[in-house]
């Protein structure tokens, strides 16, 4: 019980727990009978019943509701989006344009902002419309990082930053796109 209410997926355990305190009825009535028998296969099912639910409640898996895995992905946006505005100063410091991530780093904010007022309005298909529209943004900004790898003679430290964050664009868009899905 504690498990479910704080937040945790229970219906495996709680079948192994009705399998147990069935099987405990069924135990006691073979060991009022001393039926040897009946009494030793109801001790091995509970047992094995008993070891089922450690195992159910050891692999609980908490459920996250779908506003707060959301918010997790847009802070996770905000904070790859954040990362990336660092990297375009450096390049532009070393003579590099970076006009068009410059707009789909801001894209990328205003799209945050916008799923955020679908989110808080409740508009569940409004937001996953727009994490879908955050998503194209990410894989936009993501494949222009790439092409300044490939365009540009960059300083190793450079290239090794720029290629980070091309990868946390990409490990962002994958679970973008697994929430819309």
């Amino acid at each position: 019980m504690q498990l479910q209410e704080s937040g945790y997926e229970t219906i495996s355990a709680q079948k192994n727990l009705t399998e147990i305190t069935t099987m405990r009825s069924t135990h006691k009535t073979a060991l009022r009978a001393r039926n040897e028998a009946n009494t030793d296969q109801t001790r091995k099912t509970i047992h094995g019943a008993t070891l089922g639910h450690a195992q159910a409640i050891r692999a609980a898996k908490k459920i996250v509701p779908e506003r707060e895995m959301e918010g997790n992905l847009l802070d996770q946006g905000e904070g790859v989006l954040t990362r990336s505005g660092m990297m375009n100063a450096d390049l532009t410091s070393l003579g590099i344009n970076c006009s068009n991530t410059r707009v789909l780093v801001d894209t990328g904010h205003a799209q945050i902002a916008a799923t955020l007022l679908q989110v808080k309005s409740g508009n569940v298909p409004g937001a996953r419309a727009a994490i879908a529209q955050l998503n194209g943004i990410i894989k936009s900004l993501r494949n222009t990082y790439r092409e300044i790898l490939v365009r540009e003679d960059l300083p190793q430290t450079t290239a090794q930053g720029v290629l980070s964050v091309a990868q946390s664009l990409d490990v962002l868009s994958v679970r973008l796109g697994a929430f819309c899905s």
